[in-house]
C-alpha cells in the first residue's frame, strides 16, 4: 500500500531541490530611461628608465656623453568628470544620450623638472548629444546649443564615443560563479579609454588611407596582441563583480625609412621594440539598476627599445647602439556619484 506524500513533505523536497541549482545573475546594461549618472574617471601613468646603455664603434659610452640622461622619469594624468543622462534605452541600446563634460584635463611631470597641463576647451563645460541612427548603425553626435561649433571642435566630437559604462567587459546572458569569458583588440583598449572612440580615430583622416602598408601592419599586430580574460565572482548586496585580467605583448621591427620614404633621414636606423603591459582590476556593476558603480585598474608593464644607427659624419663611418628599458606603471580608478 502507497501512503500519499502530505504537503509538508512535497514543500521540503521542493526547497532541497530548489536550494541545489545554481542561481545566476544578469550583468546587463540596463539604465531606466530619463537616468542620470555622474561619472569621474581618473588616469594616471609613470614611466622610469631602469637601465640604459650605449655602443659607439664598438666601445661602450656614457648615455649622458650623447644627450640620454639615464635617470629620466615621467608621469602624465587624465581627470574626466561627466554627468550623463541616458534620455531614452531601447533593450541594452542608449538611443538618446546627452553628456556634458564638467571637466576634463590632464598633466604630466619630468625628472628634469618640466611640466605642462593639457586641457580641452572644445569638451569642458560644454554639452553634446549622442542620437542612434539605426540605419547607419552609429551615433550622431552634436553639441547642445546655438553656438555654432568651430572646426576643431567638429572634429574633437568625431573622437567621442557615447560608451564610459565599460559595456565591452559585460558578458552575454546570465552568468554564474566562475563563468568567464574573453575580448580582445579595440575592445580591450576601450577599457583603458572610456569615452575616446578609437575606430573612429582609426577610421579618420588622420589615419586614413594614406597609412603606409608598414605602419598598417604595426598597427594590426598591436591590435591583434591586445586580449582580456573576464572571470564573474558573484554578488554581495546587490553588487556583481567581474575580474578584469588584461595583457599585451608587441614585438616588432621598425624601419623609419620604409614607414617614411619621403622625410629626409639623418642616418639610416632601425627600431627594435619589446612592448608589454599586464592589468588586473574589478569592475563593480549594479544588478538592480543595470549600471556600473565603480571599476578599478592596476598594471605594470616595459617597453625595451634598442636603437640601431649607422651614419657618416666629418669623413668617418659611425655606428652606434642605444639600448633603453623602460618601467610602466597604469592605474586607473572610475566611480558613479
Amino acid at each position: 500500500m502507497f501512503l500519499a506524500p502530505s504537503r509538508s513533505l512535497l514543500l521540503g523536497a521542493f526547497v532541497l531541490l530548489a536550494a541545489d541549482v545554481p542561481s545566476n545573475d544578469v550583468m546587463a546594461f540596463a539604465p531606466k530611461a530619463e537616468m542620470m549618472v555622474t561619472k569621474t574617471f581618473t588616469t594616471t601613468i609613470e614611466m622610469v628608465v631602469d637601465d640604459m646603455s650605449a655602443v659607439m664603434n664598438g666601445e661602450e659610452m656614457d648615455p649622458a656623453m650623447m644627450g640620454l640622461p639615464s635617470d629620466l622619469s615621467a608621469e602624465a594624468s587624465m581627470n574626466i568628470t561627466v554627468e550623463d543622462t541616458y534620455d531614452a534605452v531601447e533593450g541594452p541600446r542608449i538611443t538618446s544620450l546627452t553628456r556634458t563634460f564638467d571637466t576634463i584635463g590632464g598633466a604630466y611631470t619630468t625628472s628634469m623638472g618640466e611640466e605642462d597641463e593639457a586641457s580641452f576647451d572644445e569638451l569642458e563645460g560644454r554639452t553634446i548629444h549622442f542620437e542612434w541612427n539605426a540605419e547607419d548603425e552609429s551615433y550622431e553626435v552634436t553639441f547642445v546649443g546655438d553656438e555654432a561649433p568651430s572646426e576643431e571642435e567638429e572634429k574633437s566630437l568625431q573622437m567621442i564615443d557615447a560608451d564610459m559604462d565599460y559595456l565591452a567587459l559585460l558578458p552575454e546572458g546570465d552568468v554564474e560563479v566562475g563563468a568567464k569569458w574573453s575580448i580582445d583588440g579595440l575592445e580591450v583598449l576601450s577599457i583603458l579609454m572610456p569615452g575616446a572612440s578609437l575606430q573612429q580615430l582609426m577610421d579618420s583622416d588622420q589615419m586614413g588611407d594614406d597609412v603606409p602598408a608598414e605602419v598598417q601592419a604595426q598597427i594590426d599586430a598591436f591590435l591583434d596582441s591586445a586580449k582580456a580574460t573576464l572571470t564573474y565572482e558573484g554578488s554581495e548586496d546587490g553588487i556583481g563583480t567581474i575580474d578584469v585580467a588584461m595583457s599585451m605583448e608587441f614585438d616588432t621591427t621598425i624601419d623609419p625609412s620604409a614607414m617614411n620614404p619621403e622625410a629626409e633621414m639623418p642616418a639610416e636606423m632601425l627600431f627594435e621594440v619589446e612592448f608589454s603591459l599586464d592589468i588586473e582590476g574589478k569592475l563593480h556593476w549594479n544588478l538592480a539598476s543595470g549600471h556600473f558603480t565603480s571599476c578599478e585598474l592596476e598594471g605594470t608593464g616595459s617597453l625595451i627599445m634598442d636603437v640601431e644607427m649607422s651614419m657618416a659624419e666629418m669623413g668617418m663611418d659611425i655606428e652606434s647602439f642605444i639600448q633603453v628599458s623602460i618601467g610602466l606603471e597604469h592605474s586607473g580608478k572610475a566611480e558613479v556619484q
